[in-house]
């Protein structure tokens, strides 16, 4: 088992420290610095984040996206868009600026290889990359001179090329964020247009591990065949996010790793070591081996703030801890015999889920 986060870290500092990337950006902004000095405050506060979340816990490590203050901007720069005025939320959560392309997207060199590397050297843990994928950045997107539909498929052709580029370079696992395919419902054109796009960004990547990031609410049944039916390993699922989403995490192979996203993003109070045991004692009761287990933030939580973040993976780390000292169901049971009716909301809640989520509906 393990723990690992979903998506975005805050950039701001804890409470009494300096704000050195958000004085690096106005300074860079203000011609006061070159990009290769912004670039070297950047890696220094990248090498702290990775040991920050090393340190809580953490055993698949990121760099949290804390280079940028916008995540999708890099890598819709790489691909010959441009970002908008339009803020848009993505769903894990993060703000973003919303993407236009006027052109087919194409992509000409590596755009994540350097923040992944830079990462990747500052420990000795697995280092994961995350990507937007390409159907949810074409959701996002403002109207251009590309169909959406054309759109999407574009983008999941250029997007191919950098995900074999970060393979190649040895980035041991790849999370396609894809958390637009909680809001597809039961279109079937739009999960034949996600199909397809899957296809083409993952085409020669068998030998990858690639994870599937689901963010913030469920997916709708009639989804459970085009996503499983693709080449992905692992799957990062909300585990607040209602039967829906249980149901999925059900339907996934014995074989393939859940991540459960358990860590409760929209609240800065401490979330219950019962809450996160049981989310992944219930990813585990259906002979899945520990090893195919993980719990994760439900999202971005860079919206509340670096103290309660780190506060809360730290919960994560121990829940693992906790879930590791004899088999996975006698310890949950061992702090909360009856989940159903437990004193704590938020356990109550999700077993309700999970007990909804084992029926079809």
């Amino acid at each position: 088992m393990f723990a690992t986060l979903a998506g975005e870290y805050p950039r701001e500092p804890r409470p009494g420290e300096d704000d050195l990337l958000g004085e690096a950006d106005r300074r860079l902004a203000a011609g006061e610095i070159d990009p290769v000095e912004h670039e070297a405050v950047r890696r220094a506060v990248v090498t702290t984040v990775v040991g920050e979340l090393e340190t809580s816990g953490l055993a698949v490590l990121t760099d949290g996206d804390v280079r940028h203050a916008d995540r999708l901007a890099p890598l819709v720069a790489g691909l010959g868009g441009a970002a908008t005025r339009r803020q848009v939320e993505l769903p894990d959560g993060a703000t973003v600026a919303a993407p236009r392309f006027d052109a087919l997207p194409v992509w000409g060199s590596p755009i994540s290889i350097d923040a992944w590397r830079w990462a990747a050297q500052a420990t000795e843990q697995v280092v994961k990359q995350v990507v937007v994928g390409p159907y949810t950045i074409s959701r996002a997107a403002e109207p251009g001179a590309v169909p959406r539909a054309d759109l999407a498929i574009g983008l999941a052709e250029a997007l191919n090329a950098e995900l074999r580029a970060l393979a190649d370079a040895g980035c041991p696992l790849i999370q396609v964020d894809e958390g637009a395919l909680t809001t597809i419902g039961a279109e079937q054109a739009e999960w034949r247009l996600y199909a397809e796009t899957q296809r083409r960004l993952t085409a020669g990547l068998d030998d990858t591990h690639l994870s599937l990031g689901l963010h913030r609410g469920g997916v709708d049944p009639t989804g459970h065949r085009p996503i499983l039916d693709g080449p992905y390993r692992s799957f990062l699922f909300d585990g607040l996010g209602g039967p829906d989403a249980w149901r999925f995490a059900f339907a996934v192979p014995n074989e393939l790793g859940v991540i459960v996203g358990a860590l409760d993003v929209a609240s800065t109070e401490r979330d219950e070591s019962e809450v996160l045991v049981w989310a992944l004692a219930w990813a585990a009761d259906r002979g899945r081996t520990p090893e195919r287990i993980g719990i994760a933030s439900n999202g971005s939580l860079r919206a509340i703030g670096r103290h309660a973040a780190r506060r809360k993976i730290e919960l994560m780390g121990e829940a693992v801890g906790i879930a590791a000292m004899g088999p996975i169901g006698e310890v949950a049971e061992a702090l909360d015999p009856d989940p159903l009716e437990s004193r704590m909301a938020p356990l109550r809640s999700m077993a309700e889920a999970v007990d909804a989520g084992r029926t079809a509906r």
